[in-house]
């Protein structure tokens, strides 16, 4: 995992990581069977959109994934493309998942994202103490 810092744009500095959870349609179990062709297509997709892994974790049923992104990167619709991608790619290389998913959606609708970075206690204390 990589240490805290900041990242400079021309008119910003930002820490924006994001925790995201996702899972198969169904909730069924075929993930780890694929887990090495997921890794390398995410972290393929990831880079050539412009977000850092810093942790990836798949379980039979879901996936966990820790990135950081620019501030001005929106989730939804970087999530909605990296499912996406991870759909067309997966069934064109191994068909065998249409057996399993034979309208060529992989993923549930849904997914779960949460903001990670720096502690509140340490933008409250930054704000009290600007007087000092």
């Amino acid at each position: 995992m990589q240490v805290s810092k900041l990242k400079q744009t021309a008119h910003s500095e930002h820490l924006c990581r994001y925790h995201i959870v996702f899972i198969p349609k169904w909730r069924k179990n075929w993930l780890l069977k694929y887990q090495f062709i997921i890794t390398r297509l995410m972290v393929e997709r990831c880079k050539e959109l412009g977000v850092v892994i810093l942790e990836l974790a798949i379980q039979d049923d879901h996936i966990h994934l820790f990135v950081e992104a620019r501030p001005d990167a929106v989730m939804s619709k970087f999530v909605g493309r990296l499912k996406s991608y991870l759909t067309t790619q997966l069934l064109d290389s191994h068909p065998e998942l249409l057996q399993k998913f034979p309208k060529r959606s992989l993923w549930a609708r849904g997914y779960f994202i949460a903001t990670c970075g720096v502690e509140s206690e340490v933008i409250q204390n930054y704000i009290l103490n600007q007087d000092s």
